[in-house]
């Protein structure tokens, strides 16, 4: 199931996958599945990135979350779950956060892994081959869970689909 908001979500931790004796992953469900979720319609200023490990990621901004209730309340929603995990492991771990600030204005932003094979498509449910800079779109990405490493703790955002909100072009 894709939800649309993180609202009353009951997300509950799995049981730990243990990768090395530094890296320890535990998965989220919701109701036994996994948390999918479709975003509001988000700014993506710089496109799909990738990092010195061939790794995709995105930035996103929330810089119209006064113009757009959605945004802003998917973002208090993400503050929340961010508290809700700060909250339950910050006495044994550095619980890092996802939203960060960027920019001379100081904008929220956050980055998300892209998965390798990420469908991008536009209004018109045209597949597109890339992401262009300076565009609007809304995202399903899954939050498959955390990362521990030694001390910290870091969460695993993947964005799964994309879809252009601005980028409309005749076939």
């Amino acid at each position: 199931m894709i939800y649309q908001s993180l609202q009353n979500l009951d997300i509950t931790t799995y049981p730990p996958l243990i990768y090395s004796d530094d890296y320890t992953f535990l998965p989220f469900k919701c109701n036994k599945k996994d948390v999918l979720i479709q975003t509001p319609r988000l700014f993506a200023p710089f496109g799909i990135q990738t990092n010195e490990n061939s790794k995709s990621y995105l930035m996103i901004s929330f810089q119209n979350k006064e113009n757009d209730t959605h945004t802003n309340i998917f973002l208090n929603e993400l503050k929340t779950l961010y508290d809700t995990v700060y909250t339950k492991y910050k006495d044994k771990y550095t619980v890092n956060p996802f939203l960060k600030t960027y920019g001379p204005q100081q904008e929220t932003i956050m980055n998300m892994k892209v998965k390798e094979k990420a469908l991008i498509f536009d209004e018109t449910k045209q597949c597109r081959d890339e992401l262009p800079i300076y565009s609007y779109a809304s995202f399903i990405v899954h939050l498959s869970g955390i990362w521990i490493y030694k001390n910290q703790v870091w969460f695993q955002w993947i964005i799964l689909q994309i879809r252009l909100e601005n980028d409309i072009q005749l076939t």
